[in-house]
């Protein structure tokens, strides 16, 4: 009896994690977005010409500057568009010393002429640290987490791996990075009929769906990511779907999976390391995860899949991070839950 009630809850997982869209998309089969006509291989090349003094230089710039966003498309069409960007993020836009991360905003009419939908904007997320490779490294390894999680469910964010040629308009300097492009979360919505939601601080935990809730934690867990809260509405996309609250989780640079040298680890977990995993998911769910954790135990081997197939990470940290993942699998202990006064 036990079994058959886990194996119906692993049911209801699936069910809902991987549910048949009966209802098409209101774009579906009929228009790209400008973020698909990006996403067709592992990296792409795209160009940004802008005035890097006029963004860059105030870390507090709120302000949204003209820009030229280039590359070419999957038939090898060159596609240039005027667009506006502007500087987003907290930690990695006031801490770190390289370019901020930001917004990319395109022009509705330009997507509508262009035969697009008007999911018009994108987040760029940039690196943290100096040293070329390294940032790549850290950065491929952050998209794998997005990658790993897109596995998982369709309910997540997609996210695109690309080089970018940085072109002041000033100097006319290009300087080269690496960056992660993430999809439109209006896209996100139509994609997973999916309804927006403007407060969520503090929601009762009935009014979420129990079996999403449980995944979205137990992936962060899997991963080692100790930076997120659902109360706090942090590194998270609360969302609406069939009546219930889902989370959307985002932002995987702190995690053990990652491991970036600039972590910042919350004293109240009382962690000694990123690489050290904590449950935050909702404390009254963390004694019944069995059905959760054989639902994560179907996928191991399309998450390690994932990590082998990657070709912009090293092999060294390949094999780090599926010995990390692995280790999620193999944990016999009590998880640990945060520190409670």
């Amino acid at each position: 009896m036990k079994n058959l009630i886990i194996l119906r809850s692993i049911f209801l997982i699936t069910l809902f994690l991987f549910s048949v869209q009966l209802k098409a998309n209101k774009y579906a089969d009929t228009k790209n977005s400008i973020f698909d006509e990006l996403h067709y291989q592992e990296v792409i090349e795209v160009n940004l010409v802008l005035n890097k003094a006029e963004i860059f230089n105030n870390r507090k710039n709120q302000e949204k500057h003209n820009a030229i966003f280039s590359f070419h498309n999957q038939k090898g069409e060159l596609q240039t568009w005027n667009i506006k960007v502007e500087q987003r993020g907290k930690f990695r836009r006031m801490k770190c010393e390289n370019l901020p991360p930001l917004k990319l905003n395109f022009k509705n009419q330009d997507l509508v002429e262009a035969d697009l939908t008007e999911f018009n904007d994108m987040k760029l997320v940039t690196h943290c640290v100096n040293d070329q490779e390294v940032a790549k490294q850290l950065l491929a390894k952050e998209y794998l987490a997005y990658k790993i999680y897109n596995q998982i469910t369709n309910l997540s964010y997609r996210v695109q791996f690309v080089k970018i040629n940085y072109k002041d308009v000033i100097s006319g300097n290009t300087d080269t990075q690496y960056g992660i492009l993430i999809e439109d979360t209006a896209q996100l919505r139509d994609r997973i009929h999916a309804e927006k939601v403007e407060n969520a601080y503090n929601l009762a935990p009935e009014k979420y769906n129990t079996n999403q809730i449980k995944a979205v934690a137990l992936f962060n867990y899997m991963i080692g990511n100790s930076d997120w809260s659902i109360q706090e509405m942090r590194n998270v996309k609360v969302l609406i779907s069939n009546g219930q609250h889902i989370l959307i989780p985002f932002d995987f640079d702190f995690s053990g999976l990652v491991d970036a040298p600039y972590v910042r680890l919350r004293p109240e977990h009382r962690l000694a390391s990123s690489r050290e995993r904590i449950f935050l998911g909702f404390r009254s769910d963390a004694s019944d995860l069995k059905s959760a954790r054989r639902f994560l135990k179907i996928k191991r081997k399309a998450i390690i899949k994932t990590i082998k197939d990657c070709s912009i990470i090293s092999t060294k940290n390949k094999k780090e991070m599926i010995r990390y993942i692995n280790s999620f699998y193999d944990e016999d202990k009590l998880m640990k839950l945060p520190f409670v006064q």
